[in-house]
C-alpha cells in the first residue's frame, strides 16, 4: 500500500472511521502513505515500512511496531486553538525499530517501550511520556540511540532511560522530573529551561552539555563525568543535588 491515501477517512457517509484495529500487519508497506483519523490500535506491524508515513489524528494505541522502518515518519495532531488533546500512541512497543528523522508531535506515548530503538534526528515536540495515575506507566529508553534528537514542550517525568545516547540533543522547555536517566550520554547536549528536579543522572556523560537555566533540585548527579563547575553555574538552581564527588548542596 505505499504512497496510498488515507485522508478520507469517514467512508459511505458513516460516523465510523477506517480501522485496520486488532490487524496482523507483519511486513505490510505504507512507505509515504497518508492517514487521518485511522486506527491502528492493537495491530501488530512487525517488520513493516513505514518508512515517510504521514498519521494526523491516528491511534496507535497497544500496537506492536518491532523491527520496523519507520524512518521519516510523522505522527501529529494539529495545534488548533490551544489544542491540549493527544492522540493516542500509549502502550506500543518499539524494539529495534528504526525511527530515524522521525517527528512525533502531540502525542500521548504513555507506557511505549523504545528497546535498541534507532531514534537519532528524531523531533518530540508537546508529547507526553510521563506515567499518569490511573492506567498507564511512564515510557522506557532502553539502549537506545536519540543522538541530535530535538525535544521541546515534553514531559518526561518518571521516564526510565536505561543506557541510551541523547549526545548532541537538543531539549529545551520539558519536564524530567524524577526521571532514571543513570549512565545516559549526553555529550554536548542542550538542556535549556527544562526541569530536572530528584532525576537520577549518577553516572550520566555531560561534557560539554549546556544547561543554562534548567533546575537540578535534589537531582542526583554522583559521578557524573565531564561536568564542570562553569557549567553547573548556568543551572537555574542545584539546591539539595548531590555533586559528581559525592557533595552534597544545601537545599536552602
Amino acid at each position: 500500500m505505499d504512497n496510498a491515501d488515507f485522508r478520507c477517512s469517514y467512508l459511505n457517509g458513516t460516523n465510523g472511521g477506517l480501522t485496520f484495529a486488532s490487524s496482523l500487519l507483519i511486513h505490510a508497506k505504507f512507505r509515504k502513505t497518508c492517514a487521518l483519523d485511522v486506527s491502528f490500535q492493537s495491530v501488530n506491524l512487525d517488520k513493516a515500512q513505514m518508512h515517510g508515513m504521514i498519521c494526523k489524528h491516528c491511534i496507535f494505541r497497544d500496537a506492536q511496531i518491532n523491527h520496523a522502518d519507520l524512518d521519516d515518519v510523522e505522527f501529529y495532531r494539529e495545534d488548533e486553538n490551544n489544542d491540549t488533546f493527544h492522540d493516542k500512541y500509549e502502550n506500543i512497543n518499539f524494539t529495534e525499530t528504526s525511527l530515524i528523522g522521525a517527528k512525533f508531535d502531540h502525542l500521548s506515548l504513555r507506557g511505549t517501550l523504545f528497546i535498541g530503538a534507532n531514534l537519532s534526528r528524531i523531533c518530540i515536540i508537546n508529547c507526553v511520556l510521563s506515567r499518569d495515575s490511573v492506567q498507564f506507566a511512564a515510557a522506557t529508553f532502553e539502549k537506545s540511540t536519540l543522538i541530535n534528537a530535538t525535544i521541546q514542550n515534553s514531559s518526561f517525568d518518571y521516564v526510565h532511560f536505561i543506557d541510551s545516547n541523547l549526545s548532541g540533543a537538543k531539549i529545551f522547555m520539558s519536564n524530567f522530573t524524577h526521571a532514571s536517566m543513570k549512565n545516559i550520554d549526553l555529550t554536548g547536549a542542550t538542556l535549556e529551561m527544562c526541569n530536572f528536579n530528584d532525576a537520577n543522572l549518577a553516572g550520566c556523560i555531560m561534557t560539554n552539555a549546556n544547561i543554562n537555566l534548567s533546575y537540578f533540585v535534589g537531582s542526583d548527579l554522583t559521578g557524573c563525568q565531564g561536568i564542570t563547575d562553569v557549567q553547573l553555574a548556568q543551572a537555574k538552581s542545584i539546591a539539595g543535588a548531590i555533586l559528581p564527588n559525592g557533595t552534597k548542596i544545601s537545599s536552602t
